[in-house]
């Protein structure tokens, strides 16, 4: 047995210790159309936590940097958002939302994944994180 994976729990238990924070991780299956008014609407399924019973992880912020977008700065917000390193089936793409924090401005908040490190020794399973921008409140 290596030292790495002899101290391995050891590190897991600290990680899980630090996750004061709750998150609930959807992915996109597919989309309804609504012929009435001609308006696609995304339906989700559970990753990781549920609506009604989020699960913990921390959220922190990564970085902030102007970028142009539809020919607009526009600022782009990254995230750092750990897991439990058991969690396995969390995918670039998914979306999770920020149910309960320290941070009452973060609460509620929707990041999208944008990437997810790999690593031998993991102890907690990071999500680099971009936030999600509601449409309706660019400009405001």
């Amino acid at each position: 047995m290596s030292i790495p994976t002899a101290v391995a729990s050891t590190f897991q238990t600290q990680w899980a210790v630090r996750m004061v924070d709750t998150c609930h991780i959807q992915r996109q299956t597919s989309t309804a159309l609504n012929p009435t008014t001609g308006v696609e609407t995304p339906t989700f399924s559970d990753v990781y936590g549920t609506s009604g019973t989020p699960a913990a992880c921390l959220v922190r912020p990564a970085s902030a940097a102007d970028t142009q977008a539809g020919e607009q700065q526009q600022e782009l917000r990254m995230y750092n958002v750990y897991i439990p390193y058991t969690v396995i089936n969390a995918t670039v793409g998914d979306q999770v939302t920020v149910t309960s924090t320290n941070d009452t401005m973060l609460n509620g908040l929707t990041f999208t994944v944008r990437n997810i490190p790999t690593d031998t020794y993991n102890h907690r399973r990071l999500l680099v994180c971009e936030e999600s921008i509601n449409e309706a409140d660019i400009g405001n």
